[in-house]
């Protein structure tokens, strides 16, 4: 007779509480992302994100992201793509239509010519962020910076990755990885 009310109250107990998807806020039909994410690596990528930005947006690396970088109110066309065996972003200015090539066989600010360890990407709204400061291969402090339009996060599993904003004209790279 303990055993079986131990087993009802652990039963009991146990449907107190929502299924992980539903703790997340993934509904049931996340199940099937054409040339995407699993269900367990949204989840995984998504819980990430939670502890860095407050406000985001997790997009397949196959969708084109359409967004003002700039502040110049047109909104910017963004790719992850791939060019001559590198990988990286196409961004197409939405006024001029002028493309920047980050990556793609073109080295980006100390990073190498080709992304190909993007794992997954998207857009950060938040006012502000921090940047890992680096010296010599060393981790030698943390920085406040501000965000003043959206910018784009580039993250590789369990890695970190970093931001692609725009500031004085240009893009560059905000370290947040090690």
């Amino acid at each position: 007779m303990g055993l079986l009310l131990l087993g009802y109250l652990v039963w009991r107990t146990l449907a107190q509480f929502p299924a992980n998807d539903e703790v997340l806020g993934i509904p049931d039909d996340s199940l099937d992302f054409s040339n995407g994410y699993s269900k367990q690596e949204r989840a995984f990528y998504e819980q990430d994100l939670a502890i860095s930005f407050d406000r985001y947006e997790l997009y397949e690396l196959s969708d084109t992201l359409e967004v003002d970088l700039t502040g110049d109110g047109q909104a910017e066309q963004v790719i992850f793509t791939e060019e001559n065996d590198k990988t990286g972003l196409l961004i197409v200015d939405g006024a001029s239509k002028a493309e920047t090539r980050i990556g793609l066989g073109e080295p980006f600010d100390y990073l190498s010519d080709d992304f190909d360890w993007v794992d997954y990407w998207g857009l950060v709204f938040d006012a502000e962020s921090y940047e890992v400061l680096v010296e010599d291969g060393e981790i030698v402090g943390e920085q406040i910076i501000n965000l003043n339009h959206p910018a784009i996060f580039l993250r590789r599993s369990e890695a970190g990755g970093g931001l692609v904003v725009y500031a004085n004209g240009q893009y560059r790279w905000v370290n947040q990885g090690g």
